[in-house]
């Protein structure tokens, strides 16, 4: 089962409610959703109800509206390199500045 991906990230770069309640409801198509609040937007992460080849993973992340950007990071990270071993990178916490910025996980519905 080597390579296969049982979870996926969407980063959300809007406080958007709406957003965020349809992106909610199309992951919860694909597996059990988590959902934090971060200072740009929202995380998503869905632990998928089986596990899925990379490519796949890519699918799903477009459809519940994950970053454009990120998504391009990975397309090639899959598609071109090889290299998975660091695909889907969602942040739990960083510091910036000397100013330190964390994720809260949140209640949806």
């Amino acid at each position: 089962m080597s390579g296969l991906v049982s979870r996926v990230g969407v980063d959300l770069d809007s406080h958007c409610g709406y957003t965020l309640i349809l992106a909610y409801v199309r992951a919860m198509l694909f597996g059990d959703v988590r959902t934090f609040y971060t200072k740009h937007g929202f995380h998503l992460e869905v632990n998928l109800w089986e596990s899925i080849e990379p490519n796949r993973s890519l699918d799903i992340r477009r459809c519940i509206g994950d970053d454009a950007d990120r998504l391009a990071v990975d397309e090639y990270r899959v598609n071109i390199s090889g290299d998975t071993r660091r695909l889907d990178t969602l942040f739990v916490g960083r510091l910036k500045n000397g100013e330190s910025y964390t994720r809260h996980e949140i209640q949806v519905l």
